[in-house]
């Protein structure tokens, strides 16, 4: 369980600094310093952050849900992977 806090705890600090690098792209854009390139490759890699930080929210809720299956706080067990 603490490994999977800290991939989603690695994964919100990773898309906040994607997100700032997007703003200063986005910025540096707008005042013709960088080109429509270089703004898409943050916006891209901001939105694979996103994906991240969902994936590692699902992460953490299937190890919670297999660890309650586990200590029997579950009558159902858990049918994905």
């Amino acid at each position: 369980m603490q490994e999977a806090k800290g991939a989603s705890q690695t994964t919100s600090h990773q898309l906040a600094a994607t997100e700032e690098r997007y703003r200063v792209r986005y910025d540096m854009f707008n005042h013709g310093e960088a080109i429509f390139v270089e703004m898409t490759d943050a916006r891209n890699e901001q939105t694979r952050a996103r994906f991240n930080t969902i994936y590692a929210h699902i992460g953490m809720h299937i190890v919670y849900i297999r660890l309650q299956y586990a200590i029997g706080q579950s009558s159902t067990h858990p049918s994905f992977p």
